[in-house]
């Protein structure tokens, strides 16, 4: 005879929408393969280059990367690339000797020995000098590395993830940035989806970023508030929406979440108004889907700030903090073409 009550225990099945560190959290197609991918890679010893939009959380990526990698007690180190000027990127990853130079007054360990036995995570990879490209590959190939105004040989053992917001296969057209040191870098590459193509994983997201915000007690969501915020681009993407919700829990009244306690920035032209488009045909619009209306301002948005910008595509790029490579892909997504 059957016990159906283990019958319908068997059945249950909980459903854990983050990835095996807690880091990140996400429900969409794309978000369940990068899971994927990560508990895949964690014990790899390949290099990995991550590629999205400013914001998208690449570095928190990297983060889950080596904590599932048998490197997890070992340092994790993240140079920013975009914060060091390039007059000191070389000092900061390789280190330098007593009097190397004349600010250099003792021996100083570069990123390379901080992160040895660990991983050592290069965000904005694309901003590397050309004349630092090769002493890199150099590293990466090898191992081993010279303190400047050194001549001893140091062997390092480190782990790379590097991340980019830009083209890079731009950038090697442009022969801005070595071949071999690309390839090198992206024996794996991971696209980090934004926030507009994930929109079903807001909902966590929220949650995951109220929690961490004020642990001690988390807001209510209001129904109509979490209209508001789904009916937004998201530019920044998930650094925005902390950004906004942080900023929002100053005007909360009585610990609930409401549409008029979300302040977002005043960003013309790229945040849309509470879901509207001031065009003229906001009713045509609002016939649709979410994700229908979504793609129709994303569409007014691209072409508005191409016609804005005189078609420069450098321009376009920054104000909208996409890479070329999103940006042509989008115009050939929507049609768009340059007149």
């Amino acid at each position: 005879m059957v016990n159906t009550n283990q019958v319908c225990e068997t059945r249950t099945v909980n459903i854990k929408y983050y990835d095996q560190t807690g880091h990140l959290v996400g429900k969409s197609p794309a978000m369940r393969r990068l899971f994927a991918m990560l508990s895949r890679l964690g014990d790899a010893e390949v290099s990995v280059l991550l590629r999205g939009e400013t914001g998208t959380g690449k570095s928190t990526v990297a983060q889950a990367l080596h904590e599932q990698s048998f490197r997890a007690s070992k340092p994790f180190i993240t140079v920013n690339r975009g914060a060091l000027s390039p007059s000191l990127i070389e000092a900061s990853l390789f280190g330098y000797e007593q009097g190397a130079f004349t600010d250099a007054k003792q021996r100083h360990l570069g990123f390379f020995e901080q992160a040895h036995g660990g991983t050592l995570f290069l965000d904005e990879i694309g901003e590397l000098p050309l004349a630092l490209q090769p002493k890199l590959l150099d590293a990466l190939e090898r191992k081993c590395i010279h303190r400047l105004g050194g001549n001893e040989e140091l062997a390092v053992d480190f782990r790379l993830i590097s991340a980019t917001h830009s083209d890079l296969e731009d950038a090697l057209v442009q022969k801005t940035f070595r071949e071999d040191l690309y390839y090198r870098l992206a024996v794996v590459e991971i696209d980090v989806p934004p926030l507009r193509e994930r929109l079903e994983d807001l909902p966590l997201l929220v949650d995951y970023l109220l929690s961490s915000l004020r642990p001690k007690a988390p807001p209510e969501v209001a129904s109509e508030a979490w209209s508001v915020l789904k009916s937004f681009v998201w530019p920044g993407n998930i650094r925005q929406l902390r950004n906004v919700l942080e900023r929002s829990l100053i005007f909360l009244e009585d610990g609930k979440l409401t549409m008029d306690s979300i302040h977002f920035p005043k960003r013309k032209g790229v945040l849309l108004e509470r879901g509207k488009e001031e065009s003229s045909d906001s009713e045509e619009i609002a016939a649709g889907t979410l994700k229908e209306q979504l793609q129709e301002q994303e569409k007014k948005i691209l072409l508005r700030t191409l016609q804005a910008k005189d078609w420069d595509v450098t321009e376009v790029t920054y104000q909208l903090g996409i890479s070329r490579a999103s940006l042509y892909s989008r115009m050939q997504k929507f049609g768009i073409k340059r007149p």
